[in-house]
């Protein structure tokens, strides 16, 4: 029993030497740090799938992918976050971020273990796109040309076999390199040298032509097919009349876009004289024709600019080019701001910026004038004096509308006036005309009434006044002061009492 307690003890002793060698245990790593928030890339979220980098001391640490929310990591402590082992430990050293296509973003974060940060990112542009993969070798280069023959005389050696191509340079991007030439042999003192390998493929753009533009005409419109769009260029459709109708025809529209959009469509419908896509019927303006528009595939078109003509022959009478605009249908018509960028030849040329797409309208802003109230300034007037009766003119159109308004006594034209008001506006306009006439008048303009005006004899108002006097001095009572009833009289009295006080001293 002795002895086998005495081995125990050996072995135990044998195996925890090597620990006991070792001294205290070998200090553990600090934790990593994690970082995780949001990315938006020129005001708007990064499109999915984009990569966001974390770079300490200039090297990437770890990166990962944005989700359908513009999210990188989250949250949630098993989401995948970016990680990045600090090696200070105290929070000195400074985190960057970036996407793979090299664009920086605005915030950095200090590298503290063990902390889990939110940082949210913004980067001003998605960059140029990350270079493709690396050209392949160039491959042997074919055989150099024969040397010309030596001279005359003795002959030339033999040339010297040329050295094979040097291989291509790895190339930065995807292309692969071109095939270095072998020298071949030849009767001169040496062959042709090789010829160098490739060099490596361009920087990785998407398409170097641009993006590919198809119009196909379809029996309603048009269908505007747009693909290979490089970043968030704009990008430019030649319609070429495949839209038009009605007098109008859609030439071209510029696509502008606030994020790299995948391959989308526009359609298009042709030029109708009634509203598309549920649209009312245009209002506060006399239409010309409607069309629709929609993308289909995209939601990061930021704007577009449409470039119309116009046929000046289906315009209503008398309108000029000033007064035509594009109208979008949101819960109501809205008029855009609309440029004439030509008003000769036989189609006046317009262009129209809308960040936002639905039904549209090409339509001639109209006037609509007329007198909406209107006044008489007094009721009472004696004959002879003047009568003045005002009048407001309202246009509830949208372009600058001119009428001629005219005064009504009883019922008869008295006078006119040509007055012009802007659209959407309204001014005063007055009237004065004599009355020669005792009786009662009514006054009308355009038909609106204005009141009944009571023109009475001149020395009949004078004794009405006369008569309004006295009967104010009746109201008072009737109690006047003898001053009152005889001005002057106060004075006089004084003064003969004054006299008979000296007269009455004098003979004392």
């Amino acid at each position: 029993m002795r002895n086998t307690t005495r081995t125990l003890l050996v072995v135990a002793v044998v195996l925890l030497a090597p620990l006991a060698a070792a001294g205290p245990a070998a200090a553990q790593p600090d934790p990593p740090a994690e970082f995780y928030g949001s990315a938006a890339v020129d005001g708007e979220p990064a499109p999915e799938g984009t990569t966001v980098q974390a770079v300490l001391d200039g090297e990437v640490v770890d990166e990962t992918a944005v989700d359908g929310d513009g999210q990188y990591g989250g949250a949630d402590p098993l989401a995948e976050r970016l990680t990045v082992q600090c090696a200070a430990g105290d929070g000195s050293e400074t985190i960057e971020f970036r996407l793979a296509s090299g664009a920086t973003a605005d915030q950095t974060a200090s590298c503290t273990p063990g902390e889990a940060v939110e940082v949210d990112l913004t980067f001003p542009s998605l960059g140029d796109g990350p270079d493709g993969g690396d050209g392949s070798d160039g491959g042997d280069g074919s055989d150099g040309s024969d040397g010309s023959d030596g001279s005359d005389g003795s002959d030339g050696s033999d040339g010297s076999d040329g050295s094979d191509g040097s291989d291509g340079s790895d190339g930065s991007d995807s292309s692969d390199g071109s095939d270095g030439s072998d020298g071949g042999s030849s009767g001169a003192p040496s062959g042709g040298g090789g010829g160098g390998g490739g060099g490596g493929g361009q920087v990785g753009a998407s398409t170097p032509d641009g993006p590919s533009v198809d119009v196909i005409s379809v029996d309603d419109g048009a269908t505007l097919r747009v693909e290979d769009v490089p970043g968030n260029d704009p990008v430019d459709v030649d319609v070429a009349g495949a839209v038009s109708g009605a007098g109008v025809s859609l030439r071209s529209m510029t696509v502008d876009h606030r994020l790299e959009p995948d391959d989308y469509r526009i359609e298009v419908t042709n030029v109708a004289e009634r509203p598309t896509g549920g649209a009312s019927a245009l209002d506060g303006a006399e239409p010309v024709g409607y069309l629709g528009v929609e993308p289909i595939g995209t939601d990061r078109i930021r704007s577009a600019t449409l470039r119309f003509a116009v046929d000046p022959a289906a315009l209503p009478e008398n309108a000029s080019a000033d007064n035509v605009a594009l109208y979008r249908y949101a819960d109501g018509w809205e008029r855009i701001d609309t440029e004439a960028v030509s008003t000769e030849g036989e189609r006046y040329e317009f262009a129209a910026q809308v960040d936002a797409f639905s039904s549209f309208a090409v339509g001639v802003a109209t006037a609509d004038v007329a007198v909406t109230e209107a006044g008489v300034t007094a009721e009472e007037v004696a004959a002879g004096d003047v009568v003045e009766v005002t009048a407001t003119v309202t246009n509830d159109g949208a372009a600058d509308g001119a009428a001629t308004v005219t005064l009504l006594v009883d019922g008869e034209e008295r006078t006119d006036q040509r007055v012009t008001v802007p659209g959407g506006e309204s001014i005063e306009v007055l009237f004065s005309t004599p009355v020669d006439e005792t009786g009662e008048y009514s006054f009308a303009v355009d038909g609106v009434d204005a009141g009944s005006v009571s023109v009475v004899e001149g020395d009949a108002t004078a004794d009405t006044e006369s008569g309004d006097a006295e009967s104010t001095d009746a109201e008072s009572g009737g109690d006047t002061t003898l001053e009152e009833q005889a001005p002057g009289f106060g004075p006089v009295v004084a003064l003969l009492a004054l006299l008979g006080a000296a007269l009455l001293a004098r003979r004392r």
